[in-house]
Order: structure tokens, then sequence, then C-alpha cells
């Protein structure tokens, strides 16, 4: 199984690992982060097993990580499992080309922070990275578009919730893959606020994670 290493980076710079089975993408994807300051790859791996065992051996865990879904042995979204628990506290996004329905749910019930789709620009890249790493749950437009259009002929009916409207402002600002910090800005209020509103959100609609939150909303059209 193919893995490359970079040597460790500099405090302040978000660590990333790559898991794909495509060398030349995984060269395109370690130089595109290069470009920015804040972000390194710091290593690549061709499967899950491969990235498994490294975290197994105790290697520094990464911050985030960047995960295909099609891969040799164990696919992407079965990895997910285990990769968080090995690594509780890494963020995954799916980095793939495989953009059918099911794969977006499924990877995001698994406990992908975000999906992204391997045609996404440098900048698009870097900028889920960030938003992911303040909290965010990034999904390129394309991914929305296809989830809306999915649960717009199998979703539930809208649900009643009971939002508030503000409630319903900061959720459609998650699904636009907002910060807190950057909610709280859009919206001219306290990190404090959105972080209060974000709770209610989260007990309203029984989830626990951003990307749950996302999902559920784009399934029961509640924004």
């Amino acid at each position: 199984m193919t893995q490359s290493h970079v040597s460790p980076i500099t405090t302040g710079v978000t660590s990333v690992w790559l898991i794909d089975d495509n060398e030349e993408f995984c060269t395109v994807v370690s130089a595109t982060l290069s470009e920015s300051d804040t972000i390194q790859c710091t290593q690549c791996f061709s499967s899950c097993e491969a990235a498994f065992e490294a975290l197994e051996k105790r290697e520094h865990p990464p911050e985030v990580i960047l995960l295909d879904i099609g891969l040799p042995g164990i696919s992407g979204i079965d990895g997910i499992g285990k990769l968080l628990v090995l690594s509780p506290l890494s963020k995954i996004i799916m980095l793939t080309g495989l953009d059918r329905e099911e794969n977006i749910i499924r990877s995001l019930a698994e406990g992908a922070s975000g999906y992204l789709s391997k045609t996404s620009t440098a900048q698009e890249l870097i900028q889920a990275i960030k938003a992911t790493m303040r909290g965010g749950a990034p999904m390129d437009p394309f991914t929305i578009q296809k989830l809306l259009k999915f649960f717009s002929l199998h979703g539930n009916a809208k649900a009643n919730y009971d939002l508030t409207r503000k409630e319903k402002q900061i959720l459609e600002h998650v699904l636009d893959g907002f910060s807190i910090e950057g909610i709280a800005r859009s919206l001219n209020v306290s990190v404090h606020t959105v972080s209060t509103h974000l709770k209610h959100l989260y007990q309203k609609l029984d989830v626990h994670t951003r990307s749950a939150l996302a999902t559920k909303a784009l399934k029961e059209r509640l924004v």
C-alpha cells in the first residue's frame, strides 16, 4: 500500500492526511494545499487500512482527513467510523468523484464533516478545510443541489420543529458552510448568541453534529 510522508509541520498549521489510491491526484492535492501558509498535507495513504495502521502505531493524528470513497479494500464510507474511533478529534471531509446521493447521505450519517467533489478548485478545497476547522460543515454547491433534488423526491414532508426566524437564518448559514464566527459576523450578533441558537437547533432536531444538522435540514426542507 502506497504511503508518502512529509516532515512534521510547525505549530499553527493545520495537518491534513489524504486517503486516495490515485498517486497522481495525491501529488496534485499536496501541491494545492502547499499554496496555503496554514495547511499542509503531512501524509498520503492509498487505503483506509494503511491509515488505520499508522494511527494504531500512535503516529501524530491529523486535524483533517480528506477521504475518497472508491478505495481498494475498505471503502471510504465504511472506513469513517474506525478512523473516528482511532482519531476522534480529526475532521473528515469526503473528497471524491462519486456523487450519488446515497453516498453523500451515508458519508454524513457515518460522521463525515463535509463532502466535496474532486473537481473542486484549490481555493474551494482550502476554504473547506478552514471552515471545517472552525466548526463548519462544508459541501460544494453541486452536492447541496444533489441533496435538495433527492430529498424533494424522496424526503419527508416538512416537519414542524417550531424554529424561530433567527434559528432558520442560522440554519441557512450552516448549509452555506459558515463557521460560528462567520455566522455571528453575518448576522451582527455575538458568538455566544450563535452558539446558543445552535444548541437549541441540535435539541429541536435531535442531532449532535453540524453535518447531521445540515443533512436533516435538507431532508426535511426546513429552509
